[in-house]
């Protein structure tokens, strides 16, 4: 599943080369799928399954703004 992949990279320790590079295809797949209107819903599921420690909360937060920004 991609929210897993996405939050496996995010974990403190867990953001090895290779985890980075999956998050690059992540990226990459986010804006071939998601349209614009639908990259809020996306975040709010990320958001949700990230939501039992706060400071995954944050790095999560931080990371899908910065994605959501750069996809327009």
């Amino acid at each position: 599943m991609p929210e897993e992949i996405l939050y496996r990279a995010m974990v403190p320790g867990e953001a090895s080369a290779v985890s980075k590079l999956i998050l690059c295809s992540f990226s990459e797949f986010i804006s071939s799928e998601y349209t614009a209107r639908e990259l809020p819903s996306l975040k709010s599921l990320l958001l949700r399954r990230l939501s039992s420690d706060e400071r995954r909360i944050m790095i999560s937060s931080g990371w899908l703004n910065a994605v959501t920004t750069s996809l327009g």
